[in-house]
């Protein structure tokens, strides 16, 4: 009898699937038909092309590489660090937020590169039908057995504003839409059947997936459980109650044990970051177009701000409405009350955020909150009263009216489409009631009645979900053509453009190890994780914080801590960070190309639009130092002077022994100039009054020949950071020199406020305007926005060439030769006359171990961001090893998590078999 119940239910639930798979095709080709009909991926063209793309691409082919060493080799060999993500990172810790760790890009090991583009698009389909199906799952454990109700409320939450915005923008996004019905769904099965294994396997797939949405969804769970365990349990019980609590605290240890694997990794490369050490400040209150746009924002596709958008279909508010005028549901009614404030409160996105600056990304679980709210009210419709309609009603037209006032941006048809609509789902409700109240008709037919009368709700529903994604994507707020790349632009088979030139250019190259730097536009950022070569440009959400550190004592002329691109064309920077090729637009005027680098007539690099030159004296992989700079003393130097003398001496933080100090010699000039404020900008001590866009002022001055110009930006502030008002929370700073011959170097930065998202903690920058053998003559330096700057001065510095190559040959007089760089190993031997410290240009990392002459040796941190040897006289084999910080620490970890589980789920068996 049991089996043949349970035979019926999965009969059911199967017809409910089949359906909800039907109407999701359906409903896919509707959204986003503009995408299929114009051949146009899922592929942002910024974080989606730059990043999870490539990371998706390169770890296919990691696992493909990986199965290729079982079957045809029969050994186990995991590749722990590239030299071609940035300057040479982990695998695992900084393409866990894009692609390791997610279940479901498993799946892209069995996609060729040619493909990948398909497969991304798939997998962003795949997860958005996933969410549904788990939300689902959660109506039905709920005892929402309705499955129109369920229908509508699983569309209302997969094609919301959250999916249209962050999970097309950042495919893994959507995963904690997937994750969150399950972590809610494994609560209730361990508070009625006291059964963990769901919520713990979940545990470990989110922790596993994205840490950084791994903690909203953790804080998202604890609040329910506060909502459950009080509405389960009164005072009588808090012993049950207390008892419950700690089974789920159990079970999420238990959970993220199961992922340390990854997840230690990841959070000891985090807390490493500069993105976790700078303390940015936010406003206390959201202005008022915030709240206006929430406003409208509730049922159209308007972009609120501080990445929240909600674009709900009309019966979310209808149903909300109808909560609060109906008896019970409580936990409903004050969880839809506080998700609301969250709404309206930054403190509350800081929270979410990781006490980061404010930010809603944490909007996927008000949708779910949301769309159970629409089952839940749908579940029940012969139940709702006529006042509860009336008051509807009420609403929507006030709705309606307020919207209309707030001003017209493009998605005002859509809220008015809305609103007809939940006004024909208000008038189904009440034809429905009417007939049930005054029509003579037996229980088979009111059966009927509401079924056709919940079908045409639905229907409703799914008109007003395709509406919002045609006015989402189909121009009003995204112009699709423009936002994302077409299928034949994204093909993975192929290295960037620039790669191609610099693979041209360097095939008959016999040095293992170099780097090419450019022009940053001519960059594109992460095109090395596909082609496999090395240069000084990056761009991931975690980057090793040596690597930033170095790049802020450098005064870099780019305002992000983690996105690195090259280094501004600095002759000394580039040589230490053995760049051998340079690259530019052949049809460029303005190359500012390092000095020392000589032009490489290709016809097939102008062919393509480039011009490469090869740097006539680089530095390898491992050169040499006879001295070393203490990192106190290093500290104390200006940012043009630290880079002199790392060509000079060796950085390091502690004493070696048996070395001198380096006498450091700068021969840099610095140079007087006149001040012309140019229309539009005054000045007050150090402050600049700038009340026209795009006014300037402009240096003069007598630069020196055949140098390098710098111009150094001290103590830079902006807006709030000078006097309370609203101003511009981001300006774009213009630079641009000319020299004697009327040639222009020009350069550009964007400066943000502590308020501002991407704040960096920098105020400190050194602009590179070009090596020449012309003089300079001017500079002027323009902001794009109005408001007030300060500034405590401006210098300028000519350094010149005279001892660069000197400095150079030094280095090289004894360096690592016969490099061979494997997985998770680099080798090499040096002959030395005498004792000298090896450094090597690849960041320093606590994942390497070091042996010379086969004895293990303490690596010292150089040069902020690489890695030095001490080695004596002679000739030494020097050998480096890597593993990934934490890797080893947390397999034992999730094996023991994983001896846990087995323990937990025998004990729950047995626990419940002996209940039973």
């Amino acid at each position: 009898m049991k089996n043949k119940k349970q035979r019926k239910i999965i009969n059911k639930l199967w017809k409910y699937y089949l359906l909800y798979s039907t109407i999701f095709l359906i409903m896919t080709w509707v959204i986003f038909h503009y995408f299929f009909s114009n051949n146009i991926s899922f592929i942002w063209k910024v974080d989606g092309w730059t990043q999870h793309v490539k990371a998706l691409a390169y770890y296919s082919d990691w696992m493909q590489n990986i199965a290729k060493k079982i079957i045809y080799e029969h050994k186990l060999q995991i590749p722990l660090w590239d030299a071609s993500i940035g300057y040479g990172s982990d695998i695992i810790s900084v393409l866990h937020y894009y692609a390791i760790g997610d279940p479901l890009n498993i799946l892209s090991i069995f996609s060729p590169d040619s493909k990948i583009n398909v497969c991304y698009t798939l997998l962003v389909l795949l997860r958005i039908y996933l969410a549904g199906i788990t939300f689902s799952a959660y109506c039905f454990y709920m005892g929402k057995n309705k499955y129109s109700a369920v229908l509508m409320g699983s569309y209302i939450y997969i094609f919301s504003g959250y999916v249209f915005l962050h999970g097309m923008h950042h495919p893994y996004f959507i995963n904690s839409c997937i994750y969150l019905p399950l972590l809610l769904l494994g609560v209730e099965k361990i508070l009625r059947e006291k059964k963990s294994l769901l919520f713990l396997i979940t545990v470990f797939l989110s922790a596993s997936s994205n840490f950084y949405f791994f903690y909203m969804l953790v804080l998202i769970t604890v609040i329910y459980v506060i909502f459950r365990v009080l509405a389960l349990y009164d005072i009588k019980n808090i012993k049950k109650a207390i008892k419950a609590i700690m089974h789920i605290f159990v079970s999420s240890i238990i959970g993220v044990f199961l992922s340390a694997t990854i997840l230690l990794p990841v959070i000891l490369l985090f807390l490493d970051t500069d993105r976790s050490k700078i303390k940015r400040t936010f406003n206390l209150f959201y202005n008022n177009e915030y709240f206006l746009n929430l406003l409208k924002g509730f049922t159209s596709a308007e972009f609120i701000g501080k990445h929240t958008v909600l674009c709900y279909a009309s019966l979310a508010l209808i149903s909300i409405v109808i909560l609060f005028l109906k008896k019970g549901h409580n936990s409903l009614k004050i969880g839809i009350v506080l998700f609301t404030a969250f709404l309206c409160i930054p403190f509350a996105g800081h929270v979410f955020n990781g006490f980061s600056y404010a930010s809603n990304r944490w909007v996927f679980a008000y949708g779910m909150l949301v769309a159970f709210i629409v089952v839940t009210v749908l579940q029940d419709i012969d139940e709702i009263n006529s006042l509860a309609l009336i008051v509807s009603c009420v609403v929507l037209i006030f709705y309606a009216i307020k919207t209309n006032e707030i001003g017209t941006n493009g998605v005002e048809k859509s809220i008015q489409t809305a609103i007809l609509i939940g006004m024909l789902q208000i008038a189904i409700i009440v034809l429905f009631l009417l007939v049930n109240k005054f029509c003579d008709i037996n229980d088979r037919y009111k059966n009927a009645c509401s079924q056709i009368a919940s079908v045409m709700i639905l229907i409703l529903v799914l008109i007003n979900i395709g509406n919002n994604g045609k006015v989402y994507f189909g121009g009003v707020i995204q112009n699709v053509s423009k936002e994302f790349k077409t299928f034949s632009e994204t093909n993975m088979g192929e290295d960037a453009p620039v790669d191609q030139v610099i693979k041209r250019v360097s095939s008959n190259d016999k040095d293992s190890f170099w780097r090419y730097s450019g022009l940053y536009e001519c960059i594109e950022r992460n095109s090395t994780l596909q082609s496999g070569l090395k240069n000084t440009s990056s761009y991931w959400s975690l980057t090793p914080g040596n690597i930033s550190e170095f790049m802020s004592e450098q005064d870099m002329f780019v305002n992000y801590a983690y996105k690195l691109r090259e280094l501004d064309g600095r002759t000394f920077l580039n040589e230490l960070m053995s760049v051998k090729y340079f690259v530019a637009f052949a049809n460029s005027n303005n190359p500012n190309i390092p000095y020392g680098y000589q032009k490489l007539n290709d016809k097939g690099c102008a062919k393509k639009g480039y011009v490469v030159y090869k740097n006539n004296n680089p530095l390898p992989l491992g050169y040499t130092y006879s001295t070393y700079i203490p990192q106190n003393k290093y500290e104390q130097m200006s940012s043009i002077d630290r880079q002199n003398a790392m060509l000079q001496g060796c950085v390091v933080d502690k004493k070696v022994e048996g070395y001198s100090k380096t006498k450091v010699i700068q021969n840099k000039t610095k140079i007087k100039y006149t001040t012309t404020l140019g229309d539009g900008i005054t000045k007050n001590g150090n402050k600049y009054n700038v009340k026209k866009k795009g006014a300037s002022i402009t240096l003069k001055f007598n630069g020196n020949t055949n140098c390098e110009t710098y111009l150094s930006i001290n103590d830079l502030k902006m807006g709030q950071e000078i006097k309370p008002g609203k101003y511009p929370m981001m300006s774009v700073i213009k630079i641009s020199a000319l020299d004697e011959k009327s040639n222009v170097c020009k350069k550009h930065f964007d400066y943000m406020v502590r308020e501002h998202n991407w704040y960096s903690g920098r105020h400190n920058f050194l602009a590179n305007l070009g090596y020449g053998e012309s003089a300079k003559k001017s500079i002027t330096i323009t902001f794009k926005k109005r408001g007030i700057y300060s500034v405590k001065d401006f210098e300028i510095y000519c350094q010149p060439m005279n001892q660069y190559n000197q400095q150079v040959n030094l280095l090289k007089e004894n360096i690592l030769q016969d490099v061979s760089i494997k997985t998770n190993k680099i080798s090499g031997n040096i002959s030395l006359n005498k004792k000298k410290i090896l450094c090597l240009s690849i960041p320093y990392s606590k994942g390497w171990t070091a042996y010379v002459d086969g004895k293990k040796t303490e690596i010292l941190q150089a040069n902020t961001m690489l890695m030095a040897l001490p080695l004596s006289e002679g000739s030494h084999s020097v050998v480096l090893k890597y593993y990934t910080p934490g890797l080893k620490a947390g397999i034992i970890i999730s094996l023991i998590g994983l001896v846990l589980c087995i323990i937990v789920s025998m004990c729950e068996k047995k626990q419940n078999k002996f209940t039973t």
